[in-house]
């Protein structure tokens, strides 16, 4: 019986280690797959909070360009505009010098002629015509191309208005020519119409048919 009882002890110790092992074994495992789960758990939150970062930045970014895209297409494009015309000065017919925008203000109307030019003096009949009619609502600045030839003075040209029953047209002189260069008069008569802040609206050389002055003339007080 002594013998029997020798040889289990050792058995029963090597099974008990066996047990003891096995359950520290168990127990790492369970462990480790805990912290498994924790850590897939913090990633999957992790990388749910950045999808809901990524989602929310694309949602304002898709909101941002919107809104811009629907600035941009809200905004309404200035009108166009032409040129300013050239602050030139002028000779009036007493000899003070004045500037051209001193004029401004309400719509103009400039044209470059000389006595010795046949079309400036086809049309000028036209013009005294329309001054009278819309005088009171359209600067009319007729500038004598002094200079233009040798023998076109300011003498000269009031001789012609003179003689032509013109004299009521607001005559002004060009003695340095600068008026000519400034608005590139290479051939007479030359006209410029400008709105009411001295802007260049259109541009013409050579003579203007009545008919075509009348219809300007209308269109620049209508839009006024």
């Amino acid at each position: 019986m002594n013998k029997i009882k020798k040889l289990l002890y050792p058995v029963l110790l090597v099974l008990g280690l066996i047990v003891v092992g096995a359950s520290i074994w168990l127990a790492n495992q369970s462990n480790q797959e805990s912290a498994s789960v924790a850590v897939s758990t913090n990633s999957s939150e992790a990388s749910s909070s950045q999808v809901a970062k990524a989602d929310s930045s694309s949602s304002e970014t898709a909101s941002s360009t919107s809104s811009s895209s629907q600035a941009v297409r809200g905004v309404n494009k200035p009108e166009r505009k032409g040129p300013s015309a050239p602050d030139t000065k002028l000779l009036d017919e007493l000899g003070n010098t004045i500037a051209l925008s001193s004029k401004f203000g309400k719509p103009t109307i400039i044209n470059i002629w000389a006595s010795w030019c046949p079309p400036c003096r086809e049309e000028m009949p036209y013009f005294l015509e329309a001054y009278r009619q819309y005088g009171d609502k359209v600067n009319f600045v007729m500038i004598n191309a002094t200079g233009s030839h040798p023998d076109e003075t300011a003498e000269k040209a009031q001789a012609y208005l003179k003689e032509a029953g013109l004299t009521d047209l607001p005559i002004y002189y060009d003695d340095q020519r600068q008026n000519q260069i400034a608005f590139n008069a290479v051939s007479l008569p030359t006209t410029y119409i400008l709105n009411a802040k001295g802007e260049i609206i259109k541009r013409g050389q050579g003579s203007v048919p009545r008919e075509e002055l009348f219809k300007v003339l209308e269109q620049m007080v209508a839009e006024q």
